[in-house]
């Protein structure tokens, strides 16, 4: 539903600093416009609640080319959790630093 049936890349996580979504942001973009037709359809899923310091991230946003394949859809419940990991083209974490080393 989120990806309106397109391929995506899924990220899980609150929007904060420490999660390095700008950089994410940035390399999905870089992705995209190299990419050509075979990435046209991929889509960025990034699945969190906005938490404290989440400028950046937004401004990051803001100065993409493809903006459009990217979609940020709040907290989901768990079972919608569990259905958008099977069906991902793969996971993306780049966190600078993690207390547990968990996704979350």
């Amino acid at each position: 539903q989120f990806s309106h049936g397109q391929p995506y890349f899924l990220f899980v996580g609150a929007l904060q600093p420490r999660k390095n979504l700008g950089t994410l942001l940035r390399a999905f973009d870089a992705f995209k416009t190299a990419g050509g037709v075979a990435v046209a359809a991929v889509q960025l899923l990034i699945v969190g609640r906005k938490a404290w310091k989440a400028g950046p991230i937004l401004e990051a946003y803001q100065q993409m080319r493809h903006q459009t394949a990217v979609h940020f859809t709040g907290r989901v419940a768990d079972a919608e959790l569990a259905g958008l990991y099977a069906a991902a083209l793969a996971t993306v974490y780049v966190p600078y630093f993690e207390g547990f080393g968990i996704p979350g």
